[in-house]
């Protein structure tokens, strides 16, 4: 018998979107692993049917969920494969360990960050596995591999506790790249649609010379594209992939995506995948990866760079589950999908998580006004003294200084990024709610004619789940339901929704006053490299932070409280930046090295700054007073 006090649970499928942070890698390693905690002690809870005032529930209305999508960029690449690892095998959430602890999710994010052991000390290209990196950057994209392939070795103990998976044992994976090559993305058009000639004369189409070959009607003016989002579906054992290959050629999706069994190899592949997302220019890459399928390599940089944007691969790949899961539920000698299958498995609530080391600074004071409030008012004022004074100093550094120009620069890009990517998704939500009311007002108005509607195709079957799961549409007949379905089907195919569904975002960024409260935020692509001491602390603000959101969407939280996050104590700041400037004088010495040609005077003017000890000391005594966050 039910317990009356329970409220109804609806079940949630979860994605967890990871943005890029560099070394601040860190935190998302530890909030990443509260996260799954948090998760797996819900889940426990509904399992258990605890009181509906049980402290492990997420959320009042959420029932049992489960991760079916992961997406990562730059470090987020790298944690999001961690994520992986520890649905896979939960012991590697080390729940009974302190967080620091090696061999653990976040324990290895702050043992194996380490500068010395990323960073070469020639100027060598080196091979690991499937990756090559130059040996002129920073720190090593082959050691970078070498670490992260040895954090994502599966393990042979059993898993320490039930899996978030679901019962078919799959999660799809999103690793946001950025090729330097480009790939050709194809635009072609028929040639009956081109009228006269490229030197503008009437020639009819037939005599064009914009089609190619005796059978050619098309021609492609294709473009190069750089952001590549590289998917693969990880299953638990190798009896699912028959299943998933099967749906993917079905879909003509089979050369978009890649399927791997949980072991060596997906480790491998991840990897690969998550070190070319955290390719930096200069700091780590860029790096080529070999790709044994096409037997060819490609050469990538930082997944951040033009696309950090982590929320839509991993909605991309939850959708395509979805699709997968539809797909499973066709039988043999069928004409149509089972409706009451359809039903069951798209009943659920779609929560994206998404983690960032960053706060959102968009919500910055000095920042520019939009163009339409100088139209508002002539005298309107861009904030308080302090807010003018802090946008003119910015102004002056930018156009000043390199350094001040490019700063502003990448925080603007990257802002921009990761607002966009959560803009689209709350589009989506006002679109979907749209398209919800429309189907509410056609249940409302029909007229109790009836229809037919074949569920043959996955779209149709997605139609179909969406009328059903309106409240109202349980006193329809299943033909006026078909005949609603038919409508909304027609309506999809125009708008592109079908198969999207609405997202709850639950953000956990970092707090605002980041400088503060990192300790490797200052050159935070490498400072927490640094220094053991400021990972650790770094984590524990992951970790923190975590806590405090799920504690507050929990609703065990007064309406926006924001507890006071303590500033990064002095001790746990990285205090040396020796190992980062010898670093600096090698890889320089690589550039004037490539330069052989050029006449001794250049050389010897461009050894000079190295070759001079005190401008090396000033340097270093620079970047420790920067890295110190003085």
């Amino acid at each position: 018998m039910s317990d009356p006090e329970q409220p109804q649970r609806v079940p949630v499928r979860a994605s967890i979107a990871l943005a890029g942070a560099g070394s601040l890698g860190t935190f998302l390693s530890a909030a990443s692993r509260e996260l799954l905690l948090r998760l797996h002690a819900h889940n426990r809870a509904v399992q258990e049917q605890a009181p509906a005032g049980d402290s492990r529930y997420l959320r009042s209305n959420w029932g049992l969920v489960v991760v079916d999508s992961v997406s990562g960029t730059s470090a987020g690449a790298i944690t999001a494969c961690q994520v992986v690892k520890a649905l896979f095998e939960p012991g590697y959430l080390g729940a009974d360990q302190p967080p620091d602890s090696p061999g653990c999710m976040s324990g290895d994010w702050v043992h194996a960050a380490d500068f010395m052991q990323l960073a070469s000390d020639h100027n060598r290209s080196e091979t690991r596995g499937p990756v090559s990196s130059p040996g002129w950057t920073l720190l090593s994209g082959a050691r970078l591999y070498e670490t992260v392939f040895r954090m994502l070795q599966p393990g042979d103990k059993p898993a320490a506790e039930p899996s978030l998976l679901d019962e078919t044992g799959v999660v799809a994976l999103a690793v946001t790249l950025t090729d330097l090559l480009g790939y050709h993305e194809p635009a072609e058009f028929e040639a009956s649609q081109v009228i006269g000639h490229p030197d503008f004369g009437a020639s009819p189409p037939r005599d064009s010379l914009l089609f190619r070959g005796e059978a050619g009607q098309v021609r492609d003016l294709g473009s190069r594209g750089h952001a590549e989002i590289r998917k693969l579906f990880i299953a638990r054992d190798s009896d699912t992939i028959p299943g998933i290959d099967h749906y993917l050629t079905g879909t003509r999706r089979r050369r978009r995506a890649e399927i791997e069994t949980w072991g060596q190899e997906a480790a491998s592949r991840m990897a690969a995948f998550a070190t070319a997302s955290a390719a930096l220019p200069f700091a780590v890459g860029p790096v080529t990866v070999q790709d044994s399928e096409a037997n060819t390599s490609k050469l990538y940089m930082d997944g951040g760079v033009l696309n950090n944007k982590p929320v839509a691969p991993a909605l991309l790949m939850a959708r395509w589950h979805d699709a997968w899961r539809v797909r499973r539920t066709w039988e043999p000698g069928a004409s149509e999908f089972n409706r009451h299958q359809v039903e069951e498995t798209l009943s659920y609530q779609r929560v994206c998580f998404f983690l960032d080391a960053f706060p959102d600074r968009t919500l910055d004071a000095w920042r520019s006004q939009h163009p339409d409030a100088w139209t508002q008012s002539w005298h309107s004022v861009m904030g308080v003294q302090d807010d003018v004074e802090e946008r003119k100093r910015r102004l002056l550094s930018a156009i000043e200084t390199p350094a001040g120009g490019i700063g502003v620069f990448f925080e603007s890009v990257m802002t921009t990024l990761r607002a966009q990517d959560a803009k689209v998704i709350a589009k989506n939500n006002l679109r979907l709610d749209r398209r919800d009311a429309l189907v509410d007002s056609w249940i409302q108005e029909h007229d109790g004619e009836e229809g037919s509607f074949v569920l043959d195709t996955i779209e149709k079957a997605f139609a179909w789940a969406t009328v059903c799961a309106r409240p109202s549409a349980s006193r329809l007949t299943e033909g006026q339901k078909n005949r609603l379905s038919r409508r909304l089907h027609d309506i999809e195919r125009m708008s592109g929704l079908d198969g999207r569904r609405p997202v709850t975002m639950v953000p956990i960024f970092a707090p605002r006053g980041l400088r503060g409260v990192f300790a490797g935020e200052a050159l935070y692509a490498l400072a927490g490299l640094l220094a053991l001491d400021a990972r650790r602390y770094d984590s524990s603000m992951g970790g923190r932070v975590a806590r405090t959101v799920l504690d507050a969407i929990a609703g065990r939280m007064a309406e926006r409280q924001q507890p006071p996050l303590p500033p990064a104590p002095d001790e746990a700041h990285p205090d040396d930046s020796t190992p980062l400037v010898d670093r600096i004088r090698i890889a320089a010495k690589a550039l004037i090295d490539g330069r052989k040609n050029t006449s001794s005077v250049v050389r010897f003017f461009a050894r000079l700054p190295l070759n001079l000890d005190p401008v090396m000391d000033m340097a270093r005594a620079r970047l420790d007073r920067k890295i110190r966050g003085e």
